[in-house]
């Protein structure tokens, strides 16, 4: 038989595995101490759920509603929203915060009709001004958007009702809001749900975020998360997917420039006696049609750059990596310069490469060479004061190797990473004080994978991982994990406390994607908007604006940049 608990002396009945989640709700909630749903706790449960209500605004007399009570319970074990999750793309990411996007709008300035008509609970003045404000709230957070009241024929269309707006409202167990992806716009609430204030707002921020292409997240600290919403304002990290999604400028075509390759770029902050001095980003490519020359220029905000200059005496037929380092200091203050390795000339697999501590196109070293071979680019960073290089081996050998440059100016012997292997280019950076390395699977295999240098003295990486989406699911069926993919090499930065991972889709998916890791978690996949690329792209922190540059789709290898922040 179902458990029950009592309201106002009359029995509800409650399924022993809904009271289980309900109570695993209240206690994620903050509102019950011990989530073990024996018998003796019923009434604990029950008075979590009043507190629930009292959160909500509902008034104490309310609160020994049947309808009511069961309505909060319900809010516990089911999924509140009808929206559907993200179905799988050609691409993916570790999802353990807010998923993959749902939709876009391609232009900001939106019409909102709100039809109150049916509320239940609240004035229609009430319900039209509450949801207005989860919009504004949006609005607020990215700038992008400027919401405007409007009629029949908006582009976004509010209305309460049942089952004649859409099948499962108003269904035992069934969803009390759904928010249609863009560009339908539309968002449907439950006519026959009681609602207050704090409720409604709580539903609406949710709901409005799939109307503007949020889909859900993992995390319950979200207002993406899709069950049992309790906040009142956009937190942290819906505000940074709603940045993510609609924050990039549109792409920059620098003409002057083509490659056959992507490009490469470096952030240089050069400190003074007073405080910040020079600031550059610098970019490195490799010539376009039977044109191997190494070129280089410069930009103070990622999106104006200086007339293209050739590096002297270099080339290559792949792109170049191009990193900061700091070489000994001079006269006692801190030394900043640019380090650049690439692959030679078509047959001429060795890597090469050249230091610069002038920033200009004069102040290149000599080349060297390293009595290695690569048939793609090499990845370069500076980690614990020394020059770290990884790359893939000669045609035919899909192993990682790796190799640091000794105080005495010489590579240490090349050590494969056992195990590993790549028809790409890694990517290195360094993450709250760890190498960590980024590649793309050998031939055949375009899955992402992910290790850690988790021993720098004697050299031991830390087992590889496949970075991975989690859809977020629902509490009967569970997360879903959806592989990453992409057919180049991946490109990885560092902005403040994340990590910002870059990539091109899979074979025949033009499309560039980034996703953001912090605190153990990797936020969904993104796609910068109207972009393509027919190379992987690179991405870098210009002082916390991120700059994404790349190579055009098929025949057009001209050079394009976009930024976001």
């Amino acid at each position: 038989m179902p458990d029950q608990i009592l309201v106002e002396r009359r029995p509800l009945r409650i399924p022993s595995t809904e009271l289980h989640t309900a109570a695993a709700g209240l206690q994620r909630l903050g509102l019950l101490t011990d989530a073990a749903p024996d018998r003796n706790r019923e009434q604990a449960i029950l008075a979590g759920v009043h507190k629930l209500g009292v959160q909500f605004g509902y008034a104490s007399d309310q609160l020994t509603d049947h309808s009511i009570i069961s309505a909060l319970i319900a809010f516990l074990t089911h999924r509140f929203c009808g929206t559907p999750d993200t179905p799988a793309q050609t691409s993916g990411i570790h999802v353990l915060t807010y998923g993959t996007p749902i939709g876009t709008w391609t232009r900001g300035n939106l019409t909102v009709n709100i039809n109150p008509a049916g509320v239940k609970g609240l004035s229609p003045a009430q319900a039209s001004n509450i949801i207005f404000s989860a919009y504004q709230q949006y609005q607020a957070a990215q700038p992008f958007f400027s919401f405007t009241p409007g009629g029949a024929g908006s582009n976004i269309n509010v209305q309460f009702g049942g089952t004649n707006l859409n099948p499962t409202l108003g269904q035992p167990g069934g969803p009390i809001g759904i928010g249609f992806a863009p560009p339908s716009g539309n968002l449907y609430f439950d006519s026959g749900t009681t609602w207050t204030p704090a409720f409604l707002l709580a539903v609406a921020l949710h709901e409005a975020g799939h109307t503007l292409g949020l889909s859900h997240s993992t995390n319950s600290a979200s207002v993406m998360y899709p069950f049992a919403p309790t906040l009142n304002a956009l937190d942290p990290e819906t505000i940074e997917a709603i940045q993510s999604l609609y924050g990039w400028l549109p792409q920059v075509r620098l003409g002057d420039r083509a490659s056959t390759d992507g490009p490469s770029l470096a952030f240089v902050m050069e400190p003074s006696f007073t405080g910040t001095g020079f600031q550059q980003m610098f970019m490195a490519w490799t010539g376009s049609k039977g044109d191997s020359g190494l070129y280089f220029a410069s930009s103070g905000d990622g999106i104006n750059w200086t007339p293209q200059q050739k590096i002297p005496n270099v080339g290559s037929s792949n792109g170049p990596s191009l990193t900061t380092f700091h070489p000994p200091s001079r006269d006692g203050f801190p030394a900043v310069g640019l380090f650049m390795a690439w692959k030679g000339v078509g047959d001429d697999h060795n890597i090469y490469w050249s230091s610069n501590t002038s920033l200009d196109v004069q102040g290149f070293t000599p080349q060297q060479s390293i009595p290695v071979g690569t048939s793609a680019r090499p990845a370069v960073i500076e980690f614990n004061n020394q020059m770290v290089l990884a790359w893939k081996g000669v045609p035919g050998d899909s192993g990682i190797y790796w190799s640091k440059l000794g105080a005495n100016g010489q590579w240490s012997p090349q050590q494969q990473i056992a195990g590993r292997g790549t028809s790409g280019a890694p990517a290195l950076v360094v993450y709250n004080l760890q190498l960590h390395m980024y590649w793309k699977g050998i031939d055949g295999d375009s899955n992402v994978y992910h290790a850690i240098l988790i021993d720098p003295a004697n050299g031991i990486w830390g087992p590889q991982d496949k970075v991975f989406f989690v859809d977020a699911g629902n509490l009967n069926s569970g997360e879903t994990p959806i592989d990453i993919g992409t057919s180049a090499g991946p490109s990885a930065t560092v902005r403040g406390g994340e990590l910002v991972l870059a990539w091109k889709g899979v074979p025949g998916d033009h499309a560039l994607w980034f996703s953001r890791f912090q605190n153990g978690a990797y936020s969904g996949q993104i796609s910068v908007p109207n972009v393509g690329s027919e190379a992987g792209p690179t991405i870098a922190n210009l002082n916390g604006r991120l700059v994404l540059a790349w190579r055009g789709i098929n025949d057009d290898r001209n050079l394009y940049v976009s930024t976001l922040g």
